[in-house]
């Protein structure tokens, strides 16, 4: 059989510098550890369904000496009089079982070999041990293994345990790269599902967060946390924000996971509009469809553009007309002028509104520039499709960033937080309509 190590070269293990012996030494213990020949137990436990009752779910076999060598925790329980002493025994609940087996098998190899999600999971077991390397480790290991494709499950991990840094994180990744990080987000639970598309930081607009959800559906992906795709659709997607184009294919993917019947309910309820890549100049067309030979002015029934300063797209010599006109290029998107520090712009519709589905930028940020699109639909309570710290530079000119609008916008407001937007014009996207 295998020896199992003296209590001596467990305590020599954790502090060892890498050499011929000390591998030969890691190998012995770990061998002993997948053996089960230790001499302590360390049994994982799971709530039941039954309030307050817990059901054994596997017992590890340790090496009680090694485990105090690691931990003053360990250290500890097992020199006092405490439970763990007395009974020889170590219990843990709140982890899954692979998480407990990679934190117990690196305490007897000195390595971690685990998912993302378990890493997060075996950092949470570190540090309510005490295992300040382990700690280390998983940081290192949670930082180079982050991306789209696993955050979500790094996410449910950190929720689970209550790591709150790498929620924090993995919401981040989400939130920047929500396309491909909701593919996995049929793994969540309810209440995580419900924060993660109700987040104004999620960079998606309606009818992709549509067509991820219908993906779920037609793959059969939702149903393991009993996600109900239809309920999602009507709590997070507007589709009155979606373009007739969009719709179709949303029926065609409805169709084909068997949710068309919801689909065309939500439609039918929603109000139609006309889609648009720059929905001041589209109120722009409409007048001068209707008043070919301006006889009515543009801005006031139209649409109304109100600068933070007087000075606002002073030109010197020109007249009030050419002021006039100047500035209705300016509102909708056809004329440049200069945004300083702190300088706001809030564009009203009266008789109109939008759902706004991305904002297009029409010149370039610098590094250190920050601007915030704010939308309203009584001009005092604002939302901010773009979360808290807006848009930022550095970013190149001509550039469309997509957002979610949870209601129809009749104010726009465009803040210089930092910096300056020498170009100062915007071109919002969405759907217009009429009031």
């Amino acid at each position: 059989g295998i020896r199992r190590p003296s209590s001596a070269e467990l305590a020599s293990l954790a502090s060892a510098p890498p050499s011929a012996d000390y591998a030969a030494l890691s190998a012995a213990v770990l061998r002993a550890f997948e053996k089960g020949q230790g001499d302590f137990r360390v049994v994982c436990l799971r709530d039941t369904p039954t309030a307050g009752e817990v059901q054994e779910v596997k017992e590890f076999s340790v090496m009680a000496a090694l485990m105090t060598e690691w931990s003053e925790v360990f250290g500890a329980m097992l020199s006092h009089e405490m439970t763990e002493k007395t009974s020889g025994k170590l219990e843990i609940r709140g982890f899954s079982v692979e998480a407990v087996g990679a934190f117990l098998r690196f305490l007897h190899s000195g390595e971690l070999s685990a998912s993302p999600g378990i890493v997060v999971e075996v950092a949470a077991l570190a540090d309510k041990y005490g295992v300040r390397p382990l700690q280390d480790l998983c940081a290192i290991k949670a930082e180079e293994t982050l991306c789209a494709q696993n955050a979500c499950e790094i996410l449910q991990a950190a929720s689970r345990v209550g790591a709150a840094a790498a929620k924090c994180r993995a919401l981040e990744v989400i939130h920047q790269n929500a396309k491909q990080a909701l593919r996995g987000a049929h793994a969540l639970t309810p209440e995580l599902l419900d924060e993660v598309p109700s987040s104004p930081l999620l960079c998606i607009s309606d009818y992709t967060l549509a067509e991820v959800f219908m993906e779920w559906a037609d793959k059969d992906l939702s149903n393991a946390q009993g996600h109900n795709v239809g309920n999602l659709m009507q709590v997070h997607v507007q589709f009155a924000a979606l373009t007739e184009e969009e719709y179709s294919r949303v029926q065609v993917f409805s169709k084909r996971a068997g949710v068309l019947d919801e689909v065309e309910k939500l439609r039918r309820r929603s109000k139609r509009g006309t889609a648009t890549n720059n929905a001041f100049n589209t109120l722009w067309e409409e007048h001068v469809q209707q008043f070919p030979g301006h006889e009515a002015p543009f801005l006031g029934y139209w649409l109304n553009v109100i600068p933070s300063r007087a000075a606002f797209g002073l030109t010197g010599g020109s007249n009030q007309a050419n002021q006039l006109a100047q500035l209705s290029y300016y509102a909708r998107g056809e004329l440049s002028v200069a945004l300083q520090h702190n300088d706001d712009v809030r564009w009203f519709m009266p008789h109109h509104s939008v759902y706004i589905t991305g904002v297009f930028l029409l010149g370039s940020l610098d590094q250190g520039s920050r601007l915030q699109v704010e939308a309203s639909t009584d001009g005092v309570s604002w939302q901010q499709p773009f979360g808290p710290d807006g848009l930022k530079g550095p970013c190149e000119q001509f550039v469309l960033t997509e957002c979610r609008s949870k209601m129809s916008a009749k104010w726009v407001r465009l803040t210089v937080l930092e910096g300056n937007y020498a170009d100062g014009r915007l071109h919002v996207h969405g759907i217009l309509q009429a009031a």
